[in-house]
């Protein structure tokens, strides 16, 4: 059954696409665009997640002799990582996850996240920017936004 059936698929597929015929001039358009950078509103109040890629995880991974003590610095950056946007979610602010590679452009400033730790934090409001970790989220985040503490 499945000898027979495959062959089908393929040979309905290969005839119900649709030919472009060649006085149909269609071109693919590309678009110039920089994967790498993200523009963010200045105006908006905003907690950026600085995530590693996976090239950025093998080459740490092969920092530590022993792999466990690698797979135990992750899991904590992870768990502090998600205490820290249960936080912000709670008061009310926007969160951006974007990995290490990146280059953020905030109003007129451009900002290299290679710059910063992997699993770190940056806090952004009306042009300021500060760099914390998740585990000082709840001291930091008050202070950089004048929240009250337990809204």
């Amino acid at each position: 059954m499945k000898k027979i059936f495959l062959p089908f698929v393929a040979f309905t597929f290969l005839f119900s696409c649709k030919k472009i015929n060649e006085k149909d001039n269609i071109k693919p358009q590309t678009v110039k665009k920089d994967e790498n950078l993200k523009i963010l509103d200045e105006n908006k109040d905003f907690v950026i997640f600085i995530h590693p890629t996976s090239h950025y995880l093998d080459s740490l991974k092969k920092t530590y002799k022993n792999e466990d003590d690698f797979y135990t610095i992750a899991d904590d950056a992870n768990y502090y990582t998600a205490e820290a946007g249960e936080y912000i979610l709670k008061n009310n602010i926007d969160r951006i996850d974007i990995e290490i590679d990146k280059t953020i452009k905030i109003g007129k400033i451009n900002i290299k996240l290679s710059q910063y730790k992997p699993w770190s934090l940056l806090l952004c409001a009306k042009g300021k920017v500060k760099n914390i970790y998740p585990v000082d989220i709840e001291d930091e985040l008050p202070k950089f936004y004048g929240i009250i503490k337990n809204r």
